[in-house]
C-alpha cells in the first residue's frame, strides 16, 4: 500500500505539468481538457497533502498545524481576490508563481520521509525507525532509538497477524 508521500508527490508532479501546460497553451480545447486533469491533482494534493501535513505534526501541535494551514489557504484565496480586482485580470502571474511553489513544495518534500504513523500502521517498522530517526535530526534532537520503540515494535511483531 502506498502511504501519504508518493501521492502527494504525484499530485504535486501533475500539478506542475498541468500548470506549464495552461500557461503555455494557446490551444482551447487543450485548455479544457488540462483544467479538467487539474481538478484530480487538486484531491492529490489538497486533501492527501492536508493528512500528510496533520500526521507529520506531534499530537500536541495536530489541531493548531491543520488551523494554520486552512488559514494560510483562506489568505491566498483573499489575495488572489485582491489581485484580481485592483491589480490585473490577466491569471498568468498568477499561476507563475504557484509553479514556483508547487516546484519549491516538491523539492521539500522529496527529502522528507513517509509519515511514521501511517508506516507504522502498515507495520512497516524499519521504515518508521528511519522516519522518526529523520524527524528528530530535522528537529535537533538526538537520533537514537528509544528502547521503548523497539519494545512498541517487537510487542507488535508479535501481536501481529500473520
Amino acid at each position: 500500500m502506498l502511504g501519504r508521500k508518493p501521492i502527494y508527490m504525484g499530485g504535486l508532479i501533475l500539478h506542475i505539468l498541468i500548470t506549464v501546460v495552461l500557461i503555455v497553451s494557446k490551444n482551447v480545447i487543450l485548455d479544457y481538457f488540462a483544467l479538467f486533469i487539474l481538478g484530480y491533482s487538486v484531491t492529490m494534493r489538497l486533501y492527501i497533502g492536508y493528512a500528510y501535513n496533520v500526521e507529520m505534526q506531534p499530537k500536541s501541535h495536530k489541531i493548531f498545524a491543520s488551523t494554520v494551514q486552512f488559514l494560510f489557504e483562506s489568505f491566498a484565496y483573499l489575495c488572489i481576490c485582491i489581485y484580481f480586482m485592483y491589480i490585473s485580470k490577466d491569471w498568468r502571474p498568477l499561476q507563475s508563481l504557484n509553479l514556483l511553489f508547487s516546484i519549491f513544495g516538491l523539492i521539500c518534500l522529496s527529502r522528507m520521509p513517509d509519515t511514521p504513523s501511517f508506516l507504522l500502521s502498515q507495520k512497516r517498522f524499519p521504515e518508521a525507525q528511519k522516519a522518526f530517526s529523520y524527524i528528530a535530526k530535522m528537529n535537533g534532537k538526538s537520533t537514537d532509538i528509544p528502547e521503548n520503540f523497539k519494545f512498541i515494535v517487537s510487542e507488535a511483531e508479535v501481536n501481529s497477524d500473520p
